[in-house]
């Protein structure tokens, strides 16, 4: 009977997403019915009411739910709202892209309704079952829509590339979990933690599980050296899939590898500082790995010329900078990488739409192509000029939100007193500057390379580009609403 209760007290968000998944699911099985625009409205209102349902769902104190497999704390409801967001543009952005032109769109709205409720159950996961059970729900749906342009060479290849890295990472990880629940005889992660505190381990054989759950985490947020899928996924995959999976399944992995480590093996001192537990310092792990993830990232970055491959080693290096914000050990860790991912959700999936329109406009991906963009009609101006403010907050240039985001991560890394990890990111940002500046030269100061039809104006498109635009730049001159947003929300259950 609690189950029941914590389903209509607190998990209404999920059950609408999961009736509004079925009721797309019959539309598409109507006999001769492939009413895109109806499913993608069905789609759109349950996003909307689920999202509705998260916000009103009030709780006084941090809860554990379905006997401790699910936590409901401000932590877990942030990250479902970054998703939910996010699976509100991927809809919109799939209305008109061309890259699902001949592809049924009821069963793709299904399988975003789906994947966005997995990723929200990992987002709130407290229990190794649960968190296997969430990724694997996650995955498999992913590994569809990676290859969901029937046909398509370069889709198939990527959905069973997706697939042979998704299900090693999946083989490894559970192994690592195996290992753990060995050592401490206990699979919910605040069992662990209290298990740690109070019994010696070797310290061995605790670091070889972690790594190895580690290596299924660093798939889900392709970070180095568990990001080789990432390139030639995004690159395969529909461009709405592409910007849902670099913001929202990078999201709900960051969410549930944050949870894993400082729920499970961070302990507090006197002076309320967070300690590793276990004997194992897997802070220096994860500063290397952070360090690893942004150079490979930003330097790979600079000799891509598709489009989508870009944003993808672009994604890889941002997944560096979030990573400094679990190596520092800390709420204001915590509260950075919130705050990051609240300003990447509008930057990236910006950088996205622009992408798409000129996808769909010129049929290609060439970033050779996108030289001269800003002579091409007022709104080639309008578009150029909106890539170019995506860009410049994705490389961290004032007065634009990515600044700010950025400046948080670094004063927690410093304030940590981890200098050659704030040093290897200053590096790394210049590196980023470079291939970034060369994509707005092409736009705004090179020829055009070859004639191209003039762009016509997308009104739905158009508008959330320029909604992105302006809160790109509203939010990096005032920038207190996220801030205590990510500061509120930054409470484990423990």
């Amino acid at each position: 009977m609690n189950n029941i209760e914590s389903l209509k007290a607190y998990f209404s968000s999920e059950l609408i997403l999961f009736f509004g998944a079925i009721i797309v699911l019959l539309l598409a099985m109507r006999r001769g019915s492939r009413d895109s625009l109806a499913a993608g409205m069905v789609s759109l209102f349950t996003l909307v009411f689920s999202l509705f349902a998260l916000v009103s769902t009030h709780f006084e104190s941090s809860l554990s739910l379905f006997h401790g497999m699910i936590a409901l704390d401000p932590f877990g409801q942030f990250f479902k709202v970054i998703v939910i967001l996010t699976a509100i543009v991927t809809i919109i952005l799939a209305s008109k892209s061309r890259d699902l032109k001949n592809t049924p769109k009821p069963e793709f709205c299904v399988f975003i309704l789906i994947l966005t409720l997995g990723l929200n159950i990992m987002a709130v996961a407290n229990h190794l079952v649960m968190i296997y059970l969430a990724i694997e729900m996650a995955s498999l749906v992913s590994y569809v829509l990676a290859a969901y342009i029937a046909g398509d060479l370069r889709s198939e290849e990527s959905g069973l590339k997706y697939v042979l890295f998704g299900g090693v990472a999946s083989g490894v990880m559970i192994f690592g979990m195996s290992l753990l629940y060995g050592l401490t005889g206990s699979l919910s992660l605040v069992d662990i933690r209290l298990f740690l505190l109070s019994n010696p381990v070797d310290p061995i054989i605790l670091f070889l599980s972690l790594v190895m759950i580690l290596g299924g985490l660093g798939y889900k947020m392709a970070i180095v050296p568990f990001h080789m899928w990432s390139p030639d996924v995004y690159e395969g995959a529909p461009m709405p899939v592409t910007a849902f999976l670099s913001v929202a399944s990078k999201a709900a992995g960051f969410a549930v590898t944050l949870r894993f480590f400082l729920v499970a093996f961070v302990g507090t001192t006197e002076s309320d500082l967070w300690v590793a537990l276990g004997n194992v310092d897997w802070q220096i792990l994860i500063a290397i790995l952070s360090a690893m993830t942004m150079t490979v990232g930003n330097v790979i970055a600079l000799h891509q010329k598709n489009i989508k491959r870009f944003l993808a080693y672009s994604s890889i290096a941002h997944a560096g900078y979030l990573l400094m914000g679990l190596a520092v050990v800390s709420r204001v860790g915590v509260e950075a990488v919130m705050f990051y991912f609240a300003v990447y959700l509008l930057m990236n999936m910006g950088a996205f739409f622009v992408a798409t329109v000129i996808a769909n406009q010129f049929k290609t991906e060439n970033m050779d192509d996108y030289k001269g963009l800003i002579y091409q009609s007022p709104f080639g101006i309008f578009l150029a000029l909106s890539l170019a403010v995506f860009l410049f907050s994705l490389t961290g240039i004032p007065p634009f939100a990515g600044f700010v985001a950025k400046w948080y991560v670094f004063k927690a890394v410093i304030d940590a007193n981890l200098i050659w990890l704030a040093v290897i990111a200053a590096i790394n940002a210049l590196i980023s500057l470079v291939y970034y500046v060369r994509l707005i030269k092409y736009m705004m100061f090179d020829e055009k390379q070859k004639d191209m039809p003039a762009l016509n104006t997308n009104w739905r498109y158009s508008s959330l580009i320029a909604i992105f635009v302006v809160l790109t730049v509203f939010f990096g001159i005032y920038f207190a609403p996220l801030a205590k947003w990510a500061q509120a929300s930054a409470h484990f259950f423990y």
